[in-house]
């Protein structure tokens, strides 16, 4: 999870010195997310609950996710590099090719897994309540 909060620093920091502005960064990481899972931010942050709050997106994902995500992110990183990127435009194109990439493999894992990576369940909340089952069956084994 680190490394991942690492390579969107990366990402964020090449972005600045590629000429991005501040209302940039959240076009260019809405741009990455509808590429990748084919819904803006503001949708994806409603489909986990969290539309409403301050919580940070990431918190809510699921590793597939944070891994996919994390692969569009430092996809988009080597393009921009690549490419010698500068201004909203290009770094848009980027952003975009990335996302169609790691879209084609998130759609390749969800064949392979018979369910979507980008699910409704909360990640933390997902947690809470496995720990809570996992405590739960310690206890049953425990009085049997």
């Amino acid at each position: 999870m680190e490394k991942s909060i690492d390579s969107r620093k990366e990402l964020t920091d090449n972005w600045k010195q590629r000429g991005a502005k501040d209302r940039d960064y959240a076009i260019l990481t809405d741009e990455i997310y509808k590429s990748t899972f084919n819904m803006n931010t503001a949708q994806y942050r409603e489909l986990k609950g969290i539309n409403k709050t301050k919580r940070n997106l990431r918190d809510s994902m699921g590793n597939l996710e944070l891994a996919i995500t994390n692969l569009a992110e430092v996809t988009a990183n080597e393009m921009h590099n690549t490419n010698n990127s500068f201004g909203l435009e290009e770094l848009k194109d980027d952003v975009q090719e990335a996302g169609k990439i790691t879209g084609k493999a998130r759609k390749e894992i969800e064949g392979k897994i018979g369910r979507k990576i980008a699910e409704k369940t909360n990640y933390k909340n997902l947690t809470k309540s496995s720990l809570k089952q996992i405590k739960n069956k310690g206890k049953r084994d425990l009085n049997e």
